[in-house]
């Protein structure tokens, strides 16, 4: 059950932090996609580079979900690092629900 919870956590703090790197928003001017398209438009490492940083909320879930993973399991238990695949599929389906349910 704590599994649940901390994956509805980490969501919501994926797609909050997400969120705040977008237009209008605080972070905005950390975004460094509209400087990779003003600088090299064709360069496709870059922008793959930050997607799971800060680019899509899905594939956030890898970098982001790891971290949390980790960070809630050595305050509450011993690391399952068999789980952490399952874990990080959950809060990728987790993001994807609320990314369409949202219409973010």
């Amino acid at each position: 059950m704590e599994y649940l919870i901390a994956a509805v956590i980490n969501s919501f703090y994926i797609v909050g932090l997400w969120y705040s790197f977008q237009e209008g928003q605080i972070f905005e001017q950390l975004n460094p996609y509209p400087y990779i398209n003003k600088w090299k438009p064709d360069n496709v490492f870059l922008k793959q580079l930050f997607k799971p940083i800060i680019g899509c909320i899905v594939c956030m879930a890898s970098v982001h979900g790891i971290i949390f993973f980790i960070c809630w399991n050595k305050f509450i238990q011993p690391l399952d690092f068999h789980l952490i695949i399952f874990y990080i599929c959950a809060v990728a389906g987790i993001n994807r629900l609320l990314y369409n349910l949202a219409d973010l």
